[in-house]
């Protein structure tokens, strides 16, 4: 993991959270356009981000994409997967954090992040007709981060394929990195 990826030790209150080691906190930011497919077929895809900063975004559907995946990334490395998006307005995914050689050795004891999405188009910045969302944190294993992403606005503006997203996930972890 580069140092870009560590933003800050992981104190909160004066207290140390992992007792005793040195925790660190990760994060990976991303933006770009979620992946659309006409007929109905499989949507979403994975993002890759390197540790030279280098992005591959790859889309579930490569038959008949409408809009495929596309994103770019601010800071930090790791590998995002996202579902497609439920009739609901909402999406499913993953980060999985390490520094390139498949093994999901982190031991991560805490995580968090925010989300927003723009209607129907790639996102820009903020201020731009992009909605704030809302990123819960369902699960941590060893490395992975799982999450759920929606839009919850009483306009019913949820989130949608082919939606513009920017993602800000941190991660709390015991140990040197």
């Amino acid at each position: 993991m580069v140092d870009a990826g560590i933003s800050t030790q992981a104190a909160i209150g004066g207290f140390e959270l992992a007792a005793g080691s040195k925790p660190r906190m990760l994060g990976i930011s991303v933006y770009g356009r979620l992946a659309a497919a006409s007929g109905g077929h499989t949507e979403g895809g994975s993002i890759y981000v390197d540790h030279n900063g280098v992005v591959t975004a790859n889309t579930n559907d490569t038959s008949t994409p409408t809009t495929a995946l596309s994103a770019s990334c601010a800071f930090g490395a790791g590998s995002i997967t996202l579902a497609g998006v439920t009739p609901a307005g909402q999406l499913a995914g993953s980060w999985v954090i390490g520094n390139g050689d498949s093994k999901d050795d982190l031991d991560i004891f805490m995580a968090h992040g925010d989300f927003s999405a723009a209607n129907a188009a790639a996102y820009v910045q903020a201020g731009t007709g992009a909605l704030p969302g809302t990123l819960n944190v369902t699960s941590i294993n060893g490395g992975t981060v799982s999450f759920i992403l929606s839009c919850p606005h009483e306009d019913s503006d949820d989130i949608a394929n082919g939606d513009g997203f920017f993602i800000n996930l941190f991660a709390y972890a015991r140990g040197g990195i």
